[in-house]
């Protein structure tokens, strides 16, 4: 436990010299207005996987698993504060408010808002270590309970497992297990011997892209935080629904290499971009004041991107 609370502390903010709780989890004020309504799509249900051999974990929730799953819930006790909040503002006769953190919504936009911070935060699926049978299981029963306005949303944080070469390894029966995929289930005692295995045979408990097509027949968010990421990066939409994959780097500078038991640098950026910048600049503090005004900063730079590409987001 010890452990995993100095993991999950890797930035800390002081405020009157004193430490203030850090937490993932997105704020109803911090999110921008729709910017189009070309799209009715809501994140409905999620599935979460770890298996990192040397990365420190509670019980069966890893440091990974931990900040993604706050990155997809919506902050409770500020979601009821705000939603009594724009309500008040409703009423007024003012025809603009000023969010926090830089971002401008209008009289109009109150309404959305509103409905935006009642919205239920979407049911996830944390599976440590799993089987490939047990993942298959959880993983199809859950994407039948996805709508038709629901995007189902897959996060594989594992060891990568690469497909010994062979003489057929581009032949058709090989399409989507050509360039291996992730390992979900083996425990530390066994992982050098099997990582030695591995060269000789393909793994039974691995995920491999050709696993995750069938999950393409509804919308399909993935994101894949492994050493062997780019074995997904030919996911295709063959049943013409949107696909998306996130996909880590192979390998991350040497200085943070050590840090790996703390958690992914990857998962940290998708889960808290500031956080995760003051980790590669080993800054160790920061004053609240400090943070606030560079969160901001990251907050108009994250609107004014999906002001370009047209994207509604919260």
């Amino acid at each position: 436990m010890r452990q995993f609370a100095a993991a999950d502390s890797i930035t800390s903010i002081i405020d009157s010299d004193n430490p203030s709780i850090l937490s993932f989890r997105h704020k109803p004020s911090q999110c921008p207005p729709f910017l189009t309504q070309s799209s009715n799509l809501v994140l409905k249900e999620a599935v979460i996987v770890s298996n990192c051999y040397a990365q420190t974990r509670f019980n069966e929730l890893s440091v990974d698993m931990f900040c993604i799953l706050q990155t997809l819930e919506t902050d409770p006790s500020e979601a009821i504060e705000f939603q009594n909040g724009l309500a008040l503002l409703k009423a007024s006769s003012s025809t603009s408010i000023n969010a926090t953190n830089g971002i401008v919504t209008t009289k109009t936009d109150i309404s959305e808002l509103v409905k935006k911070s009642r919205r239920a935060n979407p049911r996830k699926y944390l599976l440590f270590k799993p089987t490939f049978s047990k993942f298959l299981s959880t993983a199809t029963s859950t994407f039948k309970d996805v709508p038709a306005n629901g995007v189902f949303l897959m996060y594989l944080s594992c060891d990568g497992s690469r497909t010994p070469e062979m003489k057929n390894k581009h032949g058709p029966d090989s399409v989507g297990f050509e360039e291996g995929g992730v390992v979900t289930c083996w425990s530390q005692e066994e992982y050098p011997k099997r990582k030695k295995e591995l060269l000789d045979c393909k793994e039974i408990n691995c995920i491999y892209p050709a696993d995750l097509y069938s999950f393409t027949r509804k919308p399909f968010f993935l994101i894949v935080d492994s050493d062997n990421s780019p074995a997904f990066k030919r996911m295709p939409s063959r049943f013409g629904q949107p696909v998306v994959c996130l996909l880590s780097p192979q390998s991350v500078p040497s200085f943070l290499e050590d840090s790996s038991r703390e958690g992914s640098i990857y998962t940290l950026f998708l889960s808290n971009p500031l956080v995760a910048f003051a980790k590669v600049s080993e800054i160790k503090k920061l004053s609240s004041r400090t943070f606030d005004k560079a969160q901001s900063i990251i907050n108009e730079f994250l609107v004014d991107c999906l002001d370009q590409l047209k994207i509604p987001i919260c």
